[in-house]
């Protein structure tokens, strides 16, 4: 990460700078000739002639240890490894001064060893700020929740969401199997748990390849979220172009569960967007990054709605108003989340294109209408609307739905 590439090196500059600035000035000098004196008295390292240093040979090691030192305090990620890296460059350094004296060199180790703290406890420093710490929030706290490319931008900008939290506008997916507990009773214990694996470990597969953080891996469904950690203004639609794409890959997937362990998985995938605080949450290894409001709830619950309309996208809160120009939507329940609140209107993402044939028009606007009919409590119209509403080839699961609901209320 060129980020801590550039931290370390201008550490690591401005430490040598500045020892060697007192090192000039002859503020180690003193030193030397204590040095000269002690190895006097020890014929293996006694050193002839006046007590002189070699300027060379001090002004490389003092360069080398400021920047070696200052870039692994940088982008080392233990702080104990740190200091554990900072000690043992000071032993060696203090360790070398009697060798060298052993071939006649006199080499005075106290200027190097302050470039070594210097230099070390500055990195320290920088990385407990919020800039220092991305490393660490990469490793331990974004991990394998994105992909290899979104860890790439990670490195390259801002880390797009403060440490200690914010408020902003994303967008979450939940993916659900919404059967579990008739794939639990129909199959042993084992197939069940690796249904339950394949089946979301390729929809996670695929929502990282789009971009997606992962916020939540649960035995019947994950939770991505767009727009987090990097902000993005087209979270919206970009999280509705994955969910519809989405769908569309989990029924080839499905068939290929169904070929294997011969049971049918029924699954359900919602796309909410509103304003939420985001932030990290959690202590030590279970932090993350991760989002709090109500839509997060709303998205898990929407999926269950799909027992009563099969594999469909369902879309509800601030997305609709964010990509209803680039897609086509239709109404298709109106959800009460609390009891003394105005009902949630929510849609069925249709198609990502924003373009649909005339016929396929027509029966969309046929279907809104018999909608709006069944919750005047028009039955007789509503089912009207509904036959005009119905495809030649293929079925509509929720305009079966309705229509037996209707016919139900007729009788």
């Amino acid at each position: 990460m060129w980020r801590y590439i550039a931290a370390g090196g201008l550490i690591g500059l401005f430490t040598s700078l500045i020892v060697l600035g007192f090192y000039e000035a002859g503020s180690f000098h003193w030193l030397a000739v204590y040095l000269h004196g002690c190895y006097a008295g020890i014929p293996l390292l006694s050193i002839s002639g006046s007590p002189s240093l070699s300027s060379p040979l001090q002004y490389g090691a003092i360069i080398v240890t400021a920047f070696g030192i200052a870039g692994l305090a940088v982008d080392t990620v233990r702080p104990m490894f740190k200091f554990i890296v900072m000690f043992a460059a000071i032993f060696v350094i203090v360790a070398t001064a009697p060798v060298l004296a052993m071939y006649g060199v006199l080499f005075e180790p106290v200027s190097v060893c302050t470039t070594a703290v210097m230099a070390g406890v500055t990195g320290l420093l920088f990385a407990q700020t919020e800039s220092g710490r991305r490393k660490l929030l990469f490793l331990q706290v974004i991990g394998k929740r994105v992909s290899r490319q979104v860890m790439v931008d990670l490195a390259r900008r801002p880390f797009g969401v403060s440490i200690n939290g914010e408020n902003r506008a994303v967008t979450v997916l939940v993916c659900r199997i919404v059967n579990c507990s008739d794939l639990c009773r129909n199959l042993r214990t084992r197939e069940a748990i690796n249904l339950f694996n394949h089946f979301l470990r390729k929809a996670s597969e695929f929502l990282l390849g789009r971009g997606a953080y992962l916020d939540e891996w649960g035995p019947d469904g994950v939770r991505f979220y767009f727009g987090l950690p990097l902000a993005d203004e087209g979270h919206a639609d970009a999280a509705c172009c994955a969910a519809f794409d989405l769908k569309v890959y989990l029924e080839k997937v499905g068939r290929e569960c169904e070929d294997q362990w011969q049971e049918h998985v029924q699954c359900g995938i919602a796309v909410v967007s509103g304003e939420m605080t985001v932030g990290l949450c959690g202590s030590g290894s279970f932090t993350r990054f991760s989002a709090l409001g109500k839509q997060p709830d709303l998205a898990r619950r929407l999926c269950e709605l799909s027992l009563n309309y099969g594999p469909t996208v369902l879309v509800s809160g601030n997305t609709l108003r964010q990509v209803r120009e680039q897609m086509e939507f239709r109404l298709i329940e109106m959800f009460y989340q609390e009891e003394d609140k105005p009902a949630i209107e929510v849609h069925e993402l249709l198609t990502v294109s924003g373009e649909l044939a005339d016929d396929e028009v027509m029966r969309r606007d046929a279907f809104s209408r018999g909608f709006a009919s069944f919750r005047e409590g028009d039955y007789v119209s509503a089912l009207e609307h509904f036959e005009t509403a119905r495809c030649p080839s293929g079925t509509d699961r929720a305009l079966e739905y309705y229509t037996i609901l209707a016919k139900q209320k007729i009788e």
